[in-house]
């Protein structure tokens, strides 16, 4: 989409090399006694220190329906579209690469912190009304992204206060289990 792009531009100019980013991870996973179901998260950020985060992105003006709950992107015609939710998205993501990382043997020896986020780089989010289950910590808006790098450690920070992230030997072994496209970072590819 035009707003993982616009994303995808703003991590590779403005993240340090010290942060790992992979987007379009798709995933595979399976809940007791369910069947498996197939997902995808937009971006995942890693810091060897700060953690993990798991980013949803949805561009364009974006609303959610108080009563109701549901989620809307309004197009550049002024008509509204429905859209999953992006905070169940997010954590949806999280909860199966958490259990990527637990399963395989080469990350099942670190701890993680993890977390989740959405994205909304097209609109600022102090004029709406997102619920209680979507903190304003945990969305990076129009405003927010105008410092990616601020934006995205804090809310590593607002998910892992009271932890220290794996390190860098974990973060290594971390993606070579979450697949995707790995964005280059401070001239790193």
């Amino acid at each position: 989409s035009a707003a993982e792009r616009q994303l995808y531009g703003l991590f590779e100019r403005d993240l340090p090399a010290d942060f790992s980013v992979i987007h379009q991870v798709r995933w595979l996973g399976a809940s007791r006694g369910r069947s498996p179901r197939d997902g995808e998260a937009d971006f995942v950020v890693a810091h060897p220190r700060l953690g993990v985060v798991v980013l949803e992105v949805k561009g364009g003006t974006i609303g959610r329906d108080g009563s109701t709950g549901a989620w809307y992107s309004r197009d550049h015609f002024g008509r509204d579209h429905r859209i999953q939710d992006p905070f169940n998205q997010a954590t949806r993501s999280m909860h199966a690469l958490i259990s990527k990382c637990r399963d395989a043997p080469s990350t099942a020896l670190y701890h993680y912190g993890f977390g989740h986020a959405v994205a909304f780089p097209d609109v600022r989010i102090d004029s709406l009304h997102l619920g209680v289950d979507a903190p304003p910590e945990t969305v990076l808006d129009a405003a927010k992204l105008s410092d990616p790098r601020g934006a995205i450690e804090g809310v590593l920070r607002y998910w892992n206060r009271d932890q220290q992230g794996p390190g860098a030997e974990a973060v290594r072994d971390r993606k070579s289990v979450v697949q995707g496209k790995r964005v280059g970072l401070g001239g790193r590819r």
